[in-house]
């Protein structure tokens, strides 16, 4: 099949979402246990899912600089939260915040093309979005909001986790939701754009960008967790 941008025969090893999120999460484990909503399952990996029909060299390289950026982010916002208890918004250095919007563009588009078992689509964005990724032309204009999740684990506080892309409502807009090292990222594609009263916390604008914490949780009763964990506990059973 080769490259989906040059067509390339020889491609490369492509993370849907970036492999130290990974790492992060499994903090020194052998290995992480991956989740889709989308695919409905959960399985065991040293680096999550990943795809080696997508992107050749080349242009597996043009993704480098984003996901370096949004990894740096991700991590300056668990460094702002050691406090676990700490419930106000935090104040994230952003020099870039376009390159979070470049971020969240890369790991849907990834998640619509390499994802195991996906049937997800960008419809009438893919070229736009192509083209961005790819060429460096304007992005559409999708709205960013970060969220540091709260879901808890008894005994061990917030967990961090990854959660690959799927479909959501946000505010009465239509969006897509990831989570990387438990720092959750919403993006608004809805037409009418993100309603004003959220203009303030557009983190693909504003530089600090300001990262919300959610309110705590267990972790078992987070919805889109629950087809997952199943998934896994089933795994578990038959082993």
């Amino acid at each position: 099949m080769g490259c989906l941008i040059c067509g390339a025969d020889a491609t490369v090893k492509s993370h849907i979402i970036p492999k130290a999120f990974a790492h992060d999460v499994r903090d020194g484990a052998t290995h992480v246990v991956a989740g889709s909503v989308t695919a409905k399952v959960a399985r065991t990996s040293q680096g999550g899912f990943f795809s080696d029909t997508l992107l050749c060299s080349h242009h597996e390289g043009l993704t480098a600089a984003t996901d370096k950026y949004a990894i740096e982010f991700v991590r300056r916002v668990s460094e702002s939260w050691k406090d676990q208890s700490k419930r106000s918004a935090l104040s994230i250095s952003n020099p870039q915040p376009e390159l979070l919007r470049s971020f969240a563009l890369l790991t849907i588009w990834r998640e619509a093309h390499g994802a195991p078992g996906t049937r997800l689509s960008l419809g009438p964005y893919e070229n736009v979005i192509r083209r961005h990724l790819f060429d460096a032309t304007v992005a559409p204009e999708w709205a960013i909001i970060v969220q540091r999740t709260n879901f808890v684990i008894e005994n061990s506080g917030a967990a961090d986790f990854n959660l690959y892309p799927y479909r959501v409502r946000f505010a009465d807009r239509s969006g897509w939701m990831f989570t990387v090292a438990g720092v959750c990222f919403f993006v608004v594609v809805d037409g009418r754009g993100l309603p004003a009263k959220f203009e303030n916390w557009r983190a693909d604008r504003h530089d600090p960008a300001m990262v919300t914490v959610s309110e705590p949780l267990p972790f078992t009763e987070v919805g889109a967790l629950k087809g997952i964990l199943a998934s896994l506990a089933a795994r578990t059973k038959t082993r």
